[in-house]
């Protein structure tokens, strides 16, 4: 998932993604890989929905790419107190994000 430049997500934006996924991926859990463009973030209930249980049916894991400080801090905040129920990481480059989401293959 691209996130664009200075979009703000929300959780309906995170249920839609969701559907789309389970809709593409025939309801398979698959590593999520987010790329954060610049100035872009999640607002509170997006990082409630992200990390609820719910989402855990169709991911196995989570890698943000983000390219800023305010992300990183807003990135940690999300892993320390959202506590997703699923491996989520912080990454400054795709291809790190990539390679850490390999392991979840099967």
């Amino acid at each position: 998932m691209r996130v664009h430049s200075g979009f703000q997500l929300t959780a309906e934006n995170i249920v839609e993604y969701r559907e789309a996924k389970e809709k593409l991926g025939g309801g398979k859990p698959y590593p999520n890989l987010v790329i954060m463009g610049a100035f872009s973030a999640a607002d509170a209930t997006a990082m409630r929905t992200s990390a609820s249980n719910d989402m855990r049916k169709l991911r196995v894991a989570d890698a943000f790419v983000i390219d800023s400080l305010a992300q990183r801090i807003l990135g940690n905040f999300y892993l320390k107190f959202s506590k997703p129920p699923f491996p989520s990481r912080l990454f400054n480059s795709k291809e790190e994000a990539l390679k850490w989401l390999s392991s979840f293959l099967n």
